[in-house]
């Protein structure tokens, strides 16, 4: 006992040092702008905006929707690819709850759950994921506006599921259809909100970016690892990701060492 309580200290602490705790651990690993910093959610909805909102989380979301004043243009029609490094860092959290922040300031907005290998974006909105998504677009040529869903929380707010979970996911996301389809929704929507896979386990991602005007980046905090920002780094030295902004979920805003609300919005 004398050796294992001491050891299992250390260790744990090793793996808490190794995990993301402040603005200032980001800022020593990545320049990358942070757009976005995203409080914890202590409740048991996914959703934590609408209209009677008032928590620290909503107002974090409606902080980031007025950052997006500056990165995008509000008269036009807007895509924006959500990612992250692995599972569990919060883009399907995010992609949700922005699109609802986006829907409330009055625009139309459409989600495409292009997470083809572990849909979760449809589940979350109680939506079925498997009947009339994307992937049966692409394999039975069926009309765009089938596929298009009404949401259940918002007027505003439409969703193009997955569909069934593909075999050749990637080269689904290959297809000239995509494209189109991206097209069709941004014509008739003011906000096209892509759920994308993690950036860091798969290249789907990559395929899907050069469609989006901005991608966000999603780092936990207290769960992505440090090494995991150079990921970052890396997909900015190639260019594979252009315009691209990180922003930092679960954080306890009263008690982590993160100030301001970005790196150069306020």
């Amino acid at each position: 006992m004398g050796l294992i309580v001491p050891l299992t200290y250390v260790n744990s602490k090793d793996f808490l040092h190794s995990r993301i705790k402040s603005e200032f651990d980001i800022e020593k690993y990545t320049d990358i702008s942070i757009i976005g910093k995203i409080g914890r959610n202590t409740g048991s909805s996914n959703l934590v905006i609408h209209e009677a909102s008032n928590s620290l989380i909503a107002e974090s979301f409606r902080s980031l929707r007025t950052n997006l004043q500056f990165v995008l243009n509000f008269n036009a029609s807007n895509v924006i690819m959500v990612t992250s490094s692995t599972h569990g860092e919060g883009k399907t959290f995010l992609t949700w709850n922005l699109g609802s922040s986006l829907a409330l300031a009055g625009k139309k907005v459409v989600f495409i759950e292009l997470d083809l290998r572990k849909p979760k974006l449809s589940g979350m909105m109680g939506i079925e994921y498997d009947h009339h998504g994307y992937t049966d677009y692409i394999n039975e040529d069926l009309d765009v506006q089938s596929i298009i869903k009404p949401s259940l929380f918002n007027e505003n707010c439409f969703i193009v599921s997955s569909g069934p979970v593909p075999l050749n996911p990637s080269e689904l996301l290959l297809s000239e259809k995509l494209g189109k389809l991206i097209a069709y929704l941004r014509s008739r929507f003011d906000y096209v909100i892509i759920d994308s896979p993690p950036v860091g386990l798969v290249s789907d991602a990559l395929i899907i970016e050069k469609f989006a005007d901005i991608t966000m980046y999603v780092a936990r905090h207290n769960y992505t690892n440090k090494s995991q920002i150079e990921i970052v780094n890396e997909l900015k030295r190639k260019t594979k990701i252009r315009n691209l902004y990180l922003v930092v979920n679960d954080i306890n805003l009263a008690r982590a060492g993160y100030i301001g609300y970005g790196n150069s919005y306020v």
